[in-house]
């Protein structure tokens, strides 16, 4: 039988590639591809894979597959390169969303190379040995095919790791010297807050002020950040139901980008809002928060699955960088 790279051996190749080096490079993308398999089954039991905070998508029941289509299309370019180079572009590209959304880069990048330098190789040697007509309609075919992976497995994943309801359309914070901050144990004359130092610093205190501007406001007296950055602040002796505004200063500059308020609690019966929520999935940014926000509760509740990172190992570096992320 004729091997698929011999066929029209009597026309010069479309891409100045010889036929003995296109025969040689099929036969790495198929070593490749075997390799890539192989290298992906076995990079999950063996812990392999570096996790992006709460990643857990990359180890579902869609990855393998993703897999075993990614191996159909390696039988098939044994016989026809652009049918199988197309198969394998589907799913290489796939598998691409998961990584990147999932692993951590140096990881994700090796999956990206692992399965779309084969699908790349196969689709190269049969264009080289196509008419020009038949080789464009080759090339719409594989770059369908990208797109068409890319397409389902966004799909896929948003509906089994996506948020549940409509994103918000709040711009994201631009970067400022804190990574997050938030305020609870709160009581009519009293309240906490807990940062993160996006660096290392010198001074930091909490700056409270009945005025949103921050007009002569009251500093706390200055406080050491732990080993991992956070810093934890008291306000004290604070007037009843009243709405107090805080934020950091460090370094002298108070950090008005990620800053807070909060209403001290009434004494005696009174009337006022609680918020409760749960079951927020990693990472998602929903208009359910803008709408807790608008309705100004003096409490909420995170009444539990603050996240569902699923950590199953005693790292507390794990779980550090799974409430970096939520927070």
């Amino acid at each position: 039988m004729t091997h698929p790279i011999e066929r029209n051996s009597t026309a010069p190749p479309l891409l100045g590639l010889s036929r003995p080096f296109c025969r040689a490079m099929h036969w790495v993308a198929v070593a490749w591809a075997l390799l890539a398999i192989a290298g992906l089954a076995l990079a999950g039991p063996l812990d392999l894979l570096d996790h992006r905070p709460g990643g857990a998508a990359f180890e579902i029941s869609e990855r393998p597959f993703f897999m075993a289509l990614f191996a159909v299309g390696v039988l098939l370019a044994l016989r026809w390169q652009i049918v199988g180079g197309a198969i394998a572009a589907f799913t290489a590209s796939a598998l691409v969303v998961f990584a990147s959304q999932q692993l951590r880069p140096a990881p994700a990048v090796i999956i990206i190379v692992a399965f779309a330098v084969p699908a790349l190789l196969w689709i190269v040697i049969d264009l080289n040995d196509q008419r020009p007509k038949t080789a464009v309609i080759g090339l719409a075919v594989a770059s369908a095919a990208v797109i068409g992976g890319v397409v389902v497995a966004d799909r896929i994943y948003d509906s089994v790791f996506g948020p549940t309801h409509p994103g918000s359309t709040t711009v994201a914070l631009p970067d400022s010297a804190l990574d997050w901050i938030w305020s609870g144990a709160v009581s009519d004359t009293s309240f906490s807050v807990v940062a993160k130092l996006d660096d290392e610093a010198e001074s930091i205190r909490l700056a409270v002020s009945e005025d949103a501007l921050f007009v002569d406001p009251t500093f706390g007296p200055q406080v050491v950040a732990d080993d991992h950055g956070v810093v934890r602040f008291g306000a004290e002796d604070l007037s009843t139901d009243t709405e107090y505004h805080y934020a950091v200063e460090v370094d002298g500059e108070l950090d008005l980008t990620r800053s807070g308020t909060v209403r001290t609690f009434p004494v005696g019966p009174a009337s006022f809002t609680v918020a409760i929520g749960s079951d927020a999935r990693v990472g998602s940014n929903g208009a359910v928060f803008d709408a807790i926000r608008d309705v100004d509760p003096l409490l909420y509740l995170i009444v539990g699955d603050f996240h569902y990172a699923n950590i199953d190992e005693p790292d507390r570096g794990l779980f550090e960088d799974v409430l970096d992320l939520t927070l």
